[in-house]
């Protein structure tokens, strides 16, 4: 009886404590192409435009570095929106706690306030983040 209810309790946690928004892609671009591909990133640019900035949800995904600079994989969800963003969180200012922690416990936090730009220099697309709160 004690192991059931431990098991029962570790459940509970996790369908609790999980902070995973799923969501099903039907994006063929998305599907074909790796989240950090120009034409990924050109598509994801295309939905975001075509949708109401309102509708679209932002979670963090997890914490990377690519030649010792810091970058959040963010997941992107909306009315029929669902895909990944790699955005550049190099500034010094932005995230402290998030690059501190190298994202750690920060999984499935919602990115509230979120704002990034966009640097196209050249003939590739980069986000690059500008705004937001990590709400875990």
């Amino acid at each position: 009886m004690k192991q059931l209810l431990i098991l029962v309790c570790i459940i509970c946690l996790f369908v609790c404590c999980g902070h995973k928004h799923t969501c099903n892609n039907t994006n063929a671009i998305f599907s074909q192409h790796s989240f950090d591909d120009n034409e990924y990133k050109l598509e994801l640019m295309r939905q975001l435009g075509m949708r109401d900035p309102a509708s679209i949800h932002y979670y963090a995904d997890k914490y990377i570095e690519r030649a010792h600079k810091p970058f959040m994989i963010v997941d992107v969800q909306g009315d029929s929106l669902c895909a990944k963003m790699i955005v550049d969180i190099k500034n010094e200012n932005k995230l402290p706690d998030y690059k501190t922690a190298r994202g750690l416990s920060y999984s499935g936090a919602e990115i509230t306030g979120f704002q990034y730009a966009v640097d196209s220099a050249y003939g590739s697309c980069n986000f690059i983040f500008e705004e937001g709160k990590l709400v875990k």
